[in-house]
C-alpha cells in the first residue's frame, strides 16, 4: 500500500521524513544564522580597528593590504552564509509545498542520505556531478546549487 502521507503532494518521502528533515534544516538555519552573526561582528572589529588605524601617523603597506585581504576574506565568507541561509529557506519551503526531496533537474528523487548531508539540496548527486562537470567545461547551467 502507498504512503498515503505523500501522496497529496510530489515529495517520495512520509510526512515523519519530512518532520526530521526540517529539524535537520531548522539547526542548520540557527547554525548559520549565529554564524553570520559573528563574521558580521568580525567585520566590525575589523573596521574599528581600520578606524583605529587611520587615526595614527604610522601606515605601513603591508599591514593596510593584510587588513584588506582578511576584510574581503570576511565578505566573502559573508556572503556564502547568506547563500547557504537562503537555500536553506528555499528547502523548508519545499518541505511546505510537496517538493522536497525532488531533483529540480530531473524529476527524479533526491536519495535520503545526500539530504542527510546536504539537507537543502536541490538536485540529486548525479544531476549535480552532470552540473558540475558542465561547470568545468564552460558550458551553460552553472548555476550554484546544491
Amino acid at each position: 500500500m502507498p504512503d498515503q502521507s505523500a501522496s497529496s503532494n510530489n515529495t517520495p518521502y512520509s510526512e515523519e521524513d519530512l518532520e526530521y528533515f526540517r529539524k535537520l534544516l531548522l539547526n542548520e538555519q540557527a547554525e548559520t544564522r549565529d554564524e553570520i552573526e559573528e563574521l558580521k561582528q568580525s567585520l566590525e572589529n575589523q573596521n574599528s580597528m581600520e578606524d583605529e588605524r587611520a587615526s595614527s601617523q604610522h601606515h605601513h603597506a603591508g599591514n593596510v593590504g593584510s587588513e584588506e585581504q582578511e576584510k574581503e576574506r570576511l565578505y566573502l565568507m559573508n556572503e556564502r552564509k547568506r547563500e547557504k541561509l537562503e537555500e536553506i529557506n528555499a528547502a523548508l519551503s519545499r518541505i511546505d509545498n510537496g517538493t522536497y526531496g525532488v531533483c529540480e533537474a530531473s524529476g527524479d528523487r533526491i536519495d535520503r542520505e545526500r539530504l542527510e548531508a546536504v539537507p537543502y539540496a536541490r538536485k540529486s548527486i548525479t544531476d549535480e556531478k552532470k552540473r558540475a562537470q558542465n561547470a568545468r567545461n564552460g558550458n551553460a547551467g552553472s548555476d550554484s546549487d546544491a
